[in-house]
């Protein structure tokens, strides 16, 4: 299991699906709590149009501000 990714902690697994896992983790340069969503890239046909995808997603929900959407800080 990964323990870290670069900054990132990964304290415990809290959700898993078809593509993804997402764990509770720790920012360590900003000290906070955070929810860190591991894509399963091996998992999936064509890579690269997923990879773009998934870029996409989080660019824009990047720009989404509400209490009930998370920020995205890192993709």
């Amino acid at each position: 299991m990964l323990e870290r990714i670069g900054q990132y902690e990964l304290r415990e697994q809290i959700g898993l699906g078809g593509q993804a896992a997402v764990y509770l983790g720790h920012d360590t340069a900003l000290n906070s709590r955070v929810a860190i969503k591991v894509i399963d890239l091996f998992s999936q046909t064509r890579k690269s149009e997923y990879i773009e995808a998934l870029r996409t997603e989080a660019n824009t929900a990047r720009l989404l501000t509400h209490p009930n959407i998370a920020t995205v800080y890192h993709f």
